[in-house]
This record gives C-alpha cells, structure tokens and sequence, in this order.
C-alpha cells in the first residue's frame, strides 16, 4: 500500500485532519436546494437507479409511483447515464417511503450503504471491482477513477493518513454527499468486513465535503 501520507490520487485542495465532526443524518433536508444545486448536464448510471428503485421490494402499486414522481423516465439501462436530478429525486422519493421511521437523512445513508454492495452483486460491477484489487484500500485507492465513472461532474481525491485511516475530498457531489455518500463509503467498509468510523467537515457549499475515514475489524 505504500507509507502513511502517501498521496493515492492529488486532492483539488490541501486536505488536513482537524475540524471533522460526526455526520448528523436528522437535520432538516430541502429536496428543492439539492435540485436547485444540481446542473442540468450532470448525469449518473443507471444500475444506481435500478438498485434504489429494487430496494422498495414488493409494496402498493401507488408507492412504486410515488416513488417515480417527477422522473423522466422509469426504466434504466446498468452502464447508460441518466439526469442526476432524476436520481436526486428517486433517492430522496424511496427514503421516504422505504424508510418512513427514520429521518430523510438516514434512510439517504441507509440507500447509500447497498450501493457498493448492489453494484458489486453485477457481473459488470464484478468485473470493474476486480480491475481495482482485492483489498479495501484498493477500493478506496480507486474512489476518484470509480466516481469518474459513477458521477462524472464529481471531483474525488483520496489521501491515506496511516493504517486503517484515510481522507476522501469531494467536490461537486450534488446528491447527498452529507448522507447518501457518506453511507456509500459505510456500505463500501462493510463489505470487506470491517466497522467504519466516519467523520466529515463541510465546505461552504453543500455539494462540497471531506470525510475522514477509519476503521476497524468487526466485533464478532
């Protein structure tokens, strides 16, 4: 893997430890700032609105609308792109109704936890994982080529900081990156088995956020 500090990909700006804090998932969430926020051009796979779409499971056929409201479309090729907003909409649509006693901001992170996991479950999301290692760290090593290709209008830049420790830098991130993303990178640990510790520290926009990631094994 290399020493501690080593530098995995450049940040967009010079990362540091200080001023991180816990994520807060029950803070109020405006659906219209994060649409507002989000360009027009901005696209994602459509694998990710197939998982999000499947993880309501079987329910009343005015839910699977509810859900859908306001979409372009409703039915979504793996490795075609899609509106972000429309992803933005369907992710905070399914929070509400697969998640309704919790707040919108942890049902976010609950979604965001299946995405390594769903996207790994493909025969196309096999194949792109194994270019990238077998290990965690190769994961994570590869979180700025992964949103390249995830999230093209996003900025990532990884740093390790020691064992078990690293800092991932995301810019332009308009969906969530305080709750969907941050249980990506949740969901992403806890594949490999291992129990993340999670803070972050904002930017002036809220598109703009550091995480600072460690972990440790899982208790048995």
């Amino acid at each position: 893997m290399g020493r501690p500090n080593d530098v995995a990909t450049a940040p967009t700006s010079r990362m540091t430890t200080g001023n991180f804090e816990p994520p807060v998932f029950d803070a109020a969430l405006s659906l219209e700032a994060y649409l507002h926020d989000c360009p027009a051009e901005a696209t994602t796979l459509g694998t990710f609105f197939q998982y999000v779409y499947a993880s309501l499971g079987v329910r009343s056929r005015a839910d699977m609308e509810a859900a859908c409201e306001g979409l372009s479309t409703r039915r979504w090729v793996a490795f075609k792109h899609y509106p972000l907003s429309d992803f933005i909409r369907l992710a905070h649509n399914t929070a509400r109704i697969g998640h309704s006693g919790v707040s919108r901001g942890e049902g976010l992170r609950r979604l965001g936890r299946m995405a390594y996991p769903s996207f790994a479950s493909t025969m196309a999301g096999r194949v792109v994982i194994f270019a990238f290692g077998d290990k965690l760290e190769d994961v994570l090593n590869a979180a700025p080529k992964s949103y390249r290709l995830a999230l093209p209008r996003a900025r990532v830049a990884v740093q390790r900081l020691g064992e078990s420790h690293y800092n991932i830098e995301m810019r332009d991130a308009f969906c969530f990156p305080e709750t969907y993303h941050c249980g990506v990178i949740e969901g992403c640990v806890q594949a490999y088995g291992f129990e993340p510790k999670i803070k972050l520290r904002r930017h002036g926009r809220g598109t703009d956020v550091d995480f600072e990631v460690r972990w440790q094994p899982r208790a048995r």
